[in-house]
């Protein structure tokens, strides 16, 4: 399985609406990616460096596809409505991060 991470730093300035990006964008998501390989979506959120601390990220989350082709099939596909909904929920650049998947 193959997975794409997207994080969404905080900053002092930085704007995030977590109901609509829970609950709105999220949807959309497993709606447009669901038929196109998509496994599971894995949500943290307040994520920070020790426990109780939320001071790094908004929220992370991993979006697990069957396979990085597949992962690439369903951005070239849906990539840009998924993206187009971004600014409705938050002004902050996402990072993005890519990785190989396993549960033990």
């Amino acid at each position: 399985m193959y997975c794409l991470t997207v994080s969404y730093p905080k900053s002092e300035q930085a704007r995030f609406d977590f109901d609509y990006y829970q609950n709105s964008h999220l949807a959309l998501v497993k709606e447009k990616f669901g038929p196109l390989g998509l496994q599971d979506v894995l949500l943290k959120k307040n994520i920070g460096v020790k426990p109780g601390d939320d001071s790094q990220y908004f929220a992370s989350v991993d979006l697990v596809f069957d396979s990085q082709e597949g992962m690439k099939a369903a951005l070239a596909a849906a990539g840009k409505a998924i993206n187009a909904d971004i600014v409705n929920y938050t002004d902050v650049q996402a990072q993005y991060s890519f990785g190989d998947f396993s549960r033990f």
